[in-house]
């Protein structure tokens, strides 16, 4: 509040109201109104809050209107009574711990305190100072006090308060709303680039994928391969075991495949039925060494297949082409290719590739 430090005030508390309280140290006693303390009361009361001033028995001496106002008792009735025998024990309590402290310390104390106002409902919070009155030979003489009614500021403060923290409930319901749906966003970009059945990427992403990859390669005069790969015999697969148990070989095939498609910036999606292609960028001397791990992985995942006229496990067909999209026409004529020799690789028995540079 500033009161502390207010050099005039601390003169006048030091120099005119140690008169004032002398002879109140001499006898504990009130005194009638002298000019000195008719003055000071007449100043205190332009002071819009309330001022007190205590002897060394820490009994009222001088009030201001103020102080009157707030505690609704009357200025006669005040003079020469304790806080204890003015106000509820709550307060008086209060008023007595910080009487304590400033006998103990000898240093101003400051703290907030409830007032009830007599024979009424209202209640205010007091920021209160208390400033010790030391005489020229550093005796203690009495207090000097000043309380400000902070209630509705207070009351600002506690709704300031309530509404930051709501407004932080909000913000961390909003973050997590946001989170979830991000996390719905990311699981629908992952339904509307998945196979559903087989979890490798679908159609649709390869689509997408293929084309930006060649335009880059294109770009970059760089090579660019393509893995047509096709299930030996699956329309057998199906009759013989069911539809159920294909579905259930797709799953097992592309498994297989994605773990030896891996490198970052392959593609494995399945390519319709029970066809799978794979993207490769910058692939153009182990393009034979992808396939033949392919190949190998799948038969060895030993999958039945009791009908098939060629081998007893499911097999798989792979034509491959590398390519270089700036010598050619369109992203199809790579396809085209591909799908060529995945037709060559069927008429040689299956269970193997064929492989071209275009």
């Amino acid at each position: 509040m500033g009161w502390e430090n207010d050099q005039t005030l601390q003169t006048m508390v030091k120099d005119s109201l140690i008169e004032l309280l002398q002879p109140a140290s001499k006898t504990g006693l009130a005194i009638p109104l002298s000019s000195l303390e008719t003055t000071l009361e007449t100043a205190l009361d332009y002071i819009p809050d309330m001022v007190f001033i205590k002897d060394r028995h820490f009994t009222m001496r001088l009030v201001n209107q103020a102080f009157c106002d707030k505690t609704g008792i009357p200025r006669q009735e005040v003079i020469g009574k304790t806080a204890a025998e003015l106000f509820e024990p709550d307060l008086a309590q209060s008023f007595q711990e910080s009487d304590e402290e400033i006998l103990s310390s000898g240093k101003p104390v400051r703290s907030e305190v409830w007032l009830s106002r007599r024979r009424s409902q209202s209640r205010y919070l007091l920021d209160s100072m208390k400033i010790p009155i030391f005489d020229s030979h550093n005796v203690f003489q009495g207090v000097f006090a000043v309380c400000r009614d902070i209630t509705q500021q207070k009351q600002r403060e506690m709704e300031r308060d309530s509404l930051i923290s709501s407004l932080r409930d909000t913000l961390e319901m909003l973050q997590k709303q946001s989170e979830a749906l991000k996390t719905i966003n990311e699981q629908l970009n992952d339904m509307a680039i998945t196979d559903a059945l087989t979890q490798v990427a679908n159609r649709r992403f390869f689509e997408r994928q293929y084309d930006i990859e060649w335009r880059r390669c294109r770009r970059e005069k760089s090579p660019l391969a393509i893995l047509l790969i096709d299930v030996d015999q699956f329309k057998l697969f199906n009759d013989n075991f069911g539809h159920t148990a294909g579905d259930e070989c797709l799953r097992r095939v592309a498994n297989v495949l994605s773990k030896q498609i891996g490198r970052p910036g392959d593609i494995l999606a399945r390519f319709g039925g029970e066809e799978f292609v794979a993207i490769l960028p910058n692939t153009k001397d182990h393009l034979a060494e992808v396939a033949k791990r392919c190949l190998a992985a799948v038969q060895k995942e030993k999958i039945p297949h009791a009908k098939s006229a060629y081998h007893p496990v499911v097999t798989i067909s792979i034509g491959g082409i590398v390519g270089y999209p700036h010598h050619l026409e369109s992203p199809l004529e790579l396809l085209d290719l591909a799908d060529q020799h995945l037709y060559l690789a069927k008429q040689r028995g299956r269970n193997t590739y064929t492989l071209m540079e275009s």
